[in-house]
């Protein structure tokens, strides 16, 4: 029986009755039964308006018989029962509910993209999900959940844009810089051999002090990986046996700017809310199981 993983989170009142309330009615729902339940985690709003409560977030593994598309119906339903409306997007919410994985199926279709195409840098959905589910492995990167979130957790804070053209990368990095300013965080681009002319490489420099020596020299390394590669538009018109770079093969955190124009999200909120998605660390809350 296929297993698919479920996102959940809240951030209005009575946000843990909501979730609660979710699980109660997913566990009736027939042909589908609840395999993990995990720890409730608080987390920052990430993008959206500004006076946003902390969400509870949370994730559910259920084994189901149900198509991904009529899984992803029964989702939708539930957040209707449970009030939610159209609203702002990454706005506050009475319930969220993402369908981030079908067994190892892929899917792209208008209202159901799987793997969820935004999982593998959201702290707030590898928390959850790794307490479930670290083992399961993510159909397109090829590694498990909780070697993705190792890789947040480890690689240095350095991101990769690739693709487009140097003036749309650079016009990306000067937005998102001036968004996260607020928050602390310093989008210092780097210049390096190692990087081709199809790249633009940024590092993050935070408030609290960082070894800039250290970061230096493994940034130097041609083996160094990135925390998280953006990508732009596909290339075009490019020679068959040109080399994008002489980075190893990266098959870890990806954010592709393609899907946020299906939903007409600005590239610079897209990089940014990404950004703070696996910068800000998500907190355990003890006091409340779903």
């Amino acid at each position: 029986m296929p297993k698919s993983l479920i996102g959940l989170g809240a951030n209005l009142d009575g946000r843990a009755t909501t979730l609660q309330n979710v699980v109660r009615q997913l566990s009736a729902v027939p042909d589908l039964t609840i395999s993990g339940l995990s720890r409730v985690y608080e987390t920052k709003p990430i993008g959206g308006p500004s006076g946003q409560n902390a969400f509870l977030n949370a994730a559910v593994l259920v084994d189901s018989n149900h198509s991904p598309s009529t899984l992803l119906a029964l989702l939708k339903k539930l957040e209707t029962t449970c009030g939610r409306t159209k609203g702002q997007r990454w706005g506050p919410r009475v319930i969220d509910l993402d369908l981030l994985l079908y067994d190892d199926e892929t899917i792209e279709l208008p209202d159901l993209i799987l793997p969820h195409p935004r999982m593998t840098f959201r702290r707030f959905v590898l928390h959850p999900a790794c307490n479930i589910a670290s083992e399961i492995t993510h159909p397109t990167t090829g590694q498990t959940l909780g070697q993705l979130l190792n890789h947040l957790d480890k690689a240095p804070d350095y991101i990769l844009f690739r693709g487009g053209t140097v003036q749309e990368r650079e016009d990306i990095m000067d937005e998102v810089q001036e968004k996260l300013i607020s928050h602390g965080i310093t989008l210092q681009r780097k210049i390096t051999e190692s990087i081709s002319t199809d790249d633009s490489a940024a590092c993050l420099r935070h408030d609290k002090f960082q070894d800039s020596a250290a970061w230096e020299s493994k940034f130097k390394s041609s083996c160094i990986l990135p925390k998280l590669i953006i990508y732009l538009d596909p290339f075009k018109n490019r020679d068959p046996h040109y080399q994008l770079s002489e980075l190893p093969a990266f098959s870890g955190p990806r954010l592709d700017l393609k899907y946020s124009k299906r939903t007409h999200i600005p590239a610079g909120d897209e990089v940014s809310a990404a950004i703070l998605a696996m910068t800000e660390l998500p907190r355990p809350v003890t006091d409340i199981s779903i």
